[in-house]
Formats: structure tokens, sequence, C-alpha cells
């Protein structure tokens, strides 16, 4: 009986294997570096640049942009404190209370206004002044005025208005005013009044 003889397989150096596909790998690799540098380049800057302020930004230059907006905001909130609020400079506070002292009408009356701008800032209109009357002998004022654009809230704003004119260090006493709403046809749901305040001597 005769033995068949199966052929031998010939192993393959690994040297053999590593030089017919160093030439693949290479090719694979230089391909998938170029395409990651073109992503790189051109892909990944449209995908992460936004337009703001009519700028085009990245996002590094997002984060720089938004610290300098916050410094900005910082100093513009403070500049709109010393404009809306400026009894908190103690030389402005020491020339008011100088001129309080004495009473005159131009500083009254424009404590008085002041005092309207910061109770309603956005709108100049709510509290109508429209007589501001100093009687020295009595050491008194007697205001008159409207509050209107308001709605049913007009005896409300009111009663806000009397507060902060209570709270004006130069104002010892304030009569109470009548509270009414009234309608008129051009302004609507209004509340006039008149009150007298009893200046500090």
């Amino acid at each position: 009986m005769s033995q068949t003889h199966k052929p031998r397989r010939q192993s393959v150096p690994a040297a053999t294997i590593l030089h017919r596909s160093a030439v693949p790998l290479f090719l694979f690799a230089l391909v998938l570096l170029l395409f990651l540098l073109c992503a790189y380049l051109f892909l990944i800057p449209r995908l992460t640049t936004v337009e703001i302020g009519g700028e085009e930004r990245s996002t590094r230059e997002l984060r720089a942009y938004h610290d300098a907006l916050l410094i900005d905001l910082s100093e513009k909130e403070h500049e709109r404190d010393a404009l809306v609020l400026p009894m908190g400079d103690t030389a402005y506070s020491r020339l008011v209370e100088e001129k309080h002292a004495e009473f005159p009408l131009l500083v009254l009356r424009s404590s008085l206004e002041q005092t309207v701008r910061q109770l309603f800032p956005a709108d100049q209109n709510t509290i109508y002044l429209e007589s501001i009357r100093y009687l020295p002998n009595e050491k008194s004022v007697e205001l008159a005025g409207d509050v209107r654009h308001v709605g049913s809230r007009s005896m409300t704003v009111l009663a806000q208005l009397l507060e902060e004119l209570r709270s004006l260090p130069f104002v010892s006493q304030i009569t109470n005013p009548r509270f009414v709403r009234e309608e008129d046809p051009a302004i609507g749901p209004h509340s006039p009044f008149t009150l007298r305040m009893l200046l500090q001597s």
C-alpha cells in the first residue's frame, strides 16, 4: 500500500511579510495623516467658528471675547451707578447737604425730580410734576402732580412715591394726599395728588 505525501507548507519569514505590507501601511498612514491635516486646517475651523458682532471667532477667541465682555459690562455698570446713584460719591453728598441746609428752590426741585427718575428710570412720564411751591416762612414745600400711564396701579405708584419722599434727608414730615383714581379719555386711569412736605430746619 503506497503512502501519499502531502506537500508541506513553506513558512514565510516575518521580514518578507513586513516588506510586502510596508508599502500599503505607509500609504494608508500617509492618506490618514493628510485627511486629519485637512480636517484640522479646513473642516474643524469651519465647524467651530461662529460669527458674533460681525466677526468670525474661534472657540479660543470666544473665551477671550467673553472675558472682555464681562470686564466691559462691569465698567459700564459702575458708570451707570455713578450716574443713577450719585449719592454714593462723598464729595457730592457733602455738596448736596450744604445746599439742602439752605433749601434753595432749584436744588429742592432737582432733588425731587431725581427721586422721581430713580423710582421710574424706564418711563419718565409716569409721575408728572405739575408744580413745586416753596413756602420759606413755613419751611415747607407743596407738591402737585399726577401719576399716569400705569393703569390701575396709579394709587400704588403714588404710595411708592410717598415712601421715597419720606426717606429724603431734608424731609421731616409729609401730609398724606388723597388716594383717588380718575378716568381720563386722553391718558386713561390716573391719580392726581397734592401733598405738603415739612422741611427740617
